[in-house]
């Protein structure tokens, strides 16, 4: 494990532009591809693991994608997966295949410490029901990725394990929270890796990192999701086929583009809001589908909102905890939890409030629109520094707070974590490889499998 320290000590030794990959694997890279490979035995699980924690260790360097590598546990799985497979009885198309975890996800007998120094390491009691799903077919369960304290920030910034770097311009951040899942599946560190989107945390760092990110619906609207971040479309539709995804997509009829907002100048790089526009002209016309334009959804300051009437609770996580331990900490988030302790409750609750107020409006608009899904771009700019905790035009406790105080960051995307739509980043050609388009589907019993089908004929769309 890299520390802190040693990683932001590279900082200064990453030159803009510089891009990362570890060699190439003599394996396939597929979830498809080693399914085959290990009904044809031209692989073994045991081979493939071993080859693939050989490169993550090579990469660590640099992208710095892994809180913490369980090389022994995930050697007697690729054991276990390869004796199936020699006796016909592998489990699934995900049997013997490597599958990294985020660090706050539980996994029976790993510690989920939330990308935290502050956090001790205490084995979890069980699976995850999203890691259990996996244990079921056969995955090798191999690493945990990281994330940003507590997943607090859309950076890459950690006390525990430092700074995960893009591995498509090391300079750049990956966002946040599921960091170490969009790195290492940009730098071809295995097939899938299993991260969770509370707002935007699958979906923009997938977008930054040039992979694809999924995020299903939550148990509850305001709740986390776990969703796969992949290197190919073809490994998405492979992981939702092996958890039982059927295939009764129902296309959509009336499509929605959903610009950024415009107010104060504000805008997203022009390069991205073009690109992503396109994406939903051509799939509208793939569709036969009607294409709507919305208005700028939110007004300014309404995700801010959120910002300062929900953080106080994460900033209560720090109580109890010595001087010297908070000392660990990112200094930034130290900061903002020190100033997230000075808003009054009643101000807390009166922000929550309203900006829930502003999520059943926009949900109602949608409705209005009679939207079955809608397309924008997945984040609102590039990635910047990697050394950065935020944006330079983002902090939520700016006073006032208004559309230039980056509230256009994660637009389009938070909303649907609240309305609880299915959604998902793709990359998207003329977007560049720091960008992505999104796709989100209205509730239903069809949505996922609907998202999944959208997702292949926008890849298809170009042509």
């Amino acid at each position: 494990m890299m520390t802190r320290r040693t990683a932001m000590a590279m900082a200064g030794a990453v030159s803009v532009g510089a891009a990362a990959r570890p060699s190439a694997s003599k394996f396939p890279t597929t979830i498809a591809g080693l399914h085959t490979a290990f009904r044809r035995r031209q692989a073994s699980p045991v081979e493939v693991l071993q080859e693939l924690l050989a490169r993550v260790e090579e990469s660590q360097g640099t992208i710095n994608a892994f809180t913490r590598l369980h090389k022994a546990e995930a050697r007697l799985a690729a054991e276990a997966a390869e004796g199936r497979w020699r006796r016909g009885e592998a489990l699934g198309a995900l049997d013997g295949v490597p599958v990294s975890i985020k660090d706050h996800l539980g996994v029976r007998g790993w510690p989920a410490t939330f990308g935290s120094a502050l956090l001790r390491e205490t084995p979890s009691d069980e699976d995850e029901p999203a890691v259990a799903k996996l244990r079921a077919g056969g995955a090798v369960f191999y690493g945990q990725t990281t994330m940003p304290d507590f997943g607090a920030a859309f950076s890459s910034i950690s006390s525990l394990s430092g700074v995960t770097r893009n591995p498509r311009d090391l300079a750049l951040t990956t966002g946040g929270s599921s960091a170490g899942a969009a790195a290492a599946a940009g730098a071809g560190l295995g097939p899938l890796h299993l991260g969770s989107d509370g707002y935007g945390s699958i979906r923009g760092p997938a977008a930054w990192c040039g992979v694809f990110g999924f995020k299903a619906r939550a148990a509850t609207a305001m709740g986390s999701a776990v969703g796969p971040i992949t290197p190919t479309l073809a490994d998405l539709l492979a992981y939702h086929a092996a958890i039982g995804v059927k295939q009764s997509a129902v296309l959509p009829k009336r499509l929605g583009w959903l610009a950024y907002p415009s107010e104060d100048g504000v805008r997203p790089a022009s390069t991205i809001e073009a690109a992503a526009l396109t994406a939903a002209e051509r799939l509208a016309a793939r569709l036969g589908a009607e294409l709507i334009v919305l208005p700028a959804l939110f007004r300014a300051g309404e995700h801010m909102d959120m910002f300062v009437g929900f953080f106080p609770e994460i900033a209560r996580r720090f109580d109890g905890y010595a001087a010297a331990d908070l000392s660990r900490l990112e200094p930034n988030l130290l900061s903002l939890a020190g100033r997230a302790k000075l808003v009054p409750k009643e101000e807390a609750a009166e922000r929550q409030a309203r900006y829930l107020a502003a999520v059943h409006r926009v949900g109602e608009v949608l409705s209005a629109h009679r939207l079955d899904a809608v397309i924008s771009p997945s984040v609102a700019q590039s990635p910047f520094q990697a050394d950065r905790y935020y944006a330079a035009d983002y902090d939520p406790f700016r006073t006032p707070l208004g559309l230039d105080d980056g509230s256009h960051l994660l637009h389009a995307v938070g909303m649907f974590n609240n309305l609880n739509w299915v959604a998902a980043s793709v990359p998207y050609p003329g977007v560049g490889s720091l960008a992505g388009v999104q796709v989100a589907v209205a509730p239903s019993a069809h949505d996922v499998s609907t998202c999944l089908r959208l997702l292949q004929l926008l890849a298809l769309a170009p042509s």
